[in-house]
């Protein structure tokens, strides 16, 4: 073990060094588990490892340790998006560029029976290189139980939950992970969320199948084409059968859109697998 990478919620995060292979790695605890949880989280990072893409933080192994159970990562070297996009707006560009890759990621994961659930900034990953990670794939799901219906227990980041998400009765599907993309479109290109991020009475409009999400036109800057915003504001249908059916056709949109644009947008450096 070297040290401390960093903590938050109910994780953990050290940097050590595998002296079987000679690698840095970053070992994520995962503490405050419910033991009947570890278990299952086990079996299910177990099922995620065997999920490999370029765009997809790698897992080398999954354990458990006196009830915790830990991951070790791949150990990258960069910022979270987060940070990336602080008190910034991004190129469209460069935020179409982003979403292409992690989508390429989600591609994999969705064809493997793996949902994200959670994906926000914090999850995703801009390497020093420039290559897009998505971290964190397919715990929430993990964590997901019939008790949280019960207990009326909702799980994920408000901001970036999608309507069925706000109802704990309902099964998430990958069109969950096609409506966090739309809000890390409209946040990055417009520099802030659809809605008020911090009046949550406000964030519960998303609940609410009745109010439509407001369109990306009212906020984006004068350069971004209409058919970008079409495409973001079809992420954001609160009928998911209107919105983009799959990481493959959302991707192949933005990938149009990515080649007609003025002098184009370099791809991910990391090559796809898919």
């Amino acid at each position: 073990m070297i040290g401390r990478l960093g903590e938050g919620g109910m994780t953990r995060v050290f940097v050590a060094r595998d002296l079987r292979v000679g690698r840095h790695v970053a070992i994520k605890v995962l503490e405050d588990i419910q033991p009947e949880l570890t278990e299952r989280l086990v079996a299910a990072a177990r099922g995620i490892a065997g999920c490999r893409h370029d765009n997809l933080v790698t897992i080398h192994e999954v354990g458990e340790h006196g009830g915790a159970p830990y991951l070790v990562l791949e150990y990258l070297r960069g910022q979270p998006l987060s940070r990336l996009i602080e008190n910034q707006k991004l190129p469209y560009t460069r935020a179409v560029a982003i979403v292409s890759s992690i989508l390429r990621g989600l591609q994999c994961a969705h064809e493997h029976g793996i949902i994200h659930g959670d994906l926000e900034p914090d999850n995703v990953f801009v390497t020093d290189a420039g290559a897009i990670k998505v971290l964190d794939l397919g715990i929430l799901q993990a964590m997901r139980s019939s008790h949280d219906a019960q207990a009326h227990i909702i799980r994920g980041t408000p901001p970036y939950m999608s309507p069925e998400q706000w109802d704990p009765s309902l099964a998430i599907d990958p069109l969950t992970d096609i409506w966090a993309c739309g809000i890390l479109l409209y946040c990055m290109i417009c520099g802030r969320h659809p809605l008020d991020p911090l009046a949550g009475a406000q964030l519960r409009v998303t609940a609410t199948r009745e109010l439509p999400m407001p369109s990306m036109a009212g906020a984006a800057p004068a350069d971004v084409p209409p058919r970008l915003i079409e495409i973001v504001d079809r992420c954001l249908r609160k009928d998911q059968a209107q919105r983009w059916q799959s990481a493959a056709d959302l991707r192949a949109a933005l990938d149009t859109l990515e080649r007609s644009a003025p002098g184009g947008s370099p791809p991910d450096p990391a090559p796809s697998r898919r």
